[in-house]
Order: C-alpha cells, then structure tokens, then sequence
C-alpha cells in the first residue's frame, strides 16, 4: 500500500532502478511538479511547487522508524517481495533517502488542485488535456487514497466527507 510508509518506501524500491538516487528523485520531482503545475500553464502567475530542505533534514534526522521499516522490508524480501532481493544497505539508504525528499516536496493549495483535478480526470489535466499519469495509475491512486489515504481515521473520513484524499 504506497500511501503508508512502509508502501511508500517500498515503492521507492522500484522507481527508476537503473539511475543514480540523485536521478531517480530528480524524475519523481519532475512528474509531479510537471502534473502539479500542468507544465508550468494552470495559472497565469504560477502554481507554487518547491522543495522544503528544513523538513528533509529534520525527516532524515529523526525518521528512525521509516529506517526500522525500510531494513525490515529488506530482511524479509522473501515474503513481502517489497524491497528486491539484491538490495543492498546501500540501496535501503538511497530509497530511504529518496523517500525523504519525496515527503518535502511543497505545494499551495493551486498546484494541490491541480494534482487532485488531474487525478479526478483520470490522469488527464482539466487545463491543457495533456496526460500527466496513465489512466490505470490515477484509478488505483484514488481508490487507495479513498480508502487508506486518511491512514485509520480513512472510514470515518469516506463516511463522513465522501472524497479521496491524502494526509
């Protein structure tokens, strides 16, 4: 499930394997602030879409349970199948590291929108009909944020508020 931590850090496992950690945050960065931004055109003044390097730090400072997750996923490879086989302590760093900045990107509440309108058009930006994510992938990310985007207060959040969203 990517929209916990474990999920999220497992699935930073998977993202790009063949480039640098540099590189694969890079690509992340790029995706979302191109869907975020619709490219730079969904508003005349600009979306804000930014990275936070006060909350990365303090995150990879203090985030001694996302480490714990991440080593154990990787202890238990065999099960899960989350982490590969061949990751190494090195590779768990890089995802942990990846996760880390993945979790201080910014956005105002424009390029949140924008993110939640193309997400609701199926992958597809209300503003230039451009697609930003496949359409199997928008269908899963809002099923999975409707039902555990809320983390355990998700039931209560599809009852009373009806819509997919993420904490």
């Amino acid at each position: 499930n990517p929209m916990i931590n474990a999920g999220a850090i497992a699935v930073c496992d998977l993202i790009e394997q063949g480039l640098s950690a540099e590189d694969r945050f890079a690509r992340v960065h790029e995706t979302i602030r191109a869907a975020a931004t619709d490219g730079g055109r969904a508003f005349d003044d600009g979306a804000h879409f930014g990275f936070d390097d006060s909350v990365y730090k303090s995150e990879r400072a203090t985030g001694f349970t996302n480490i714990a997750l991440a080593h154990f996923l990787r202890s238990h490879h065999d099960v899960s199948k989350a982490m590969t086989p061949a990751s190494t302590p090195r590779d768990v760093e890089e995802n942990l590291d990846l996760y880390f900045k993945a979790c201080s990107l910014t956005v105002d509440v424009r390029a949140a929108a924008t993110l939640a309108a193309t997400l609701a058009s199926g992958g597809v930006s209300p503003f230039s009909g451009t697609r930003r994510f496949a359409q199997r992938h928008a269908a899963s990310a809002v099923q999975l944020m409707f039902s555990c985007g809320m983390y355990e207060a998700s039931g209560a959040w599809a009852c009373k508020v009806g819509l997919p969203a993420k904490s």
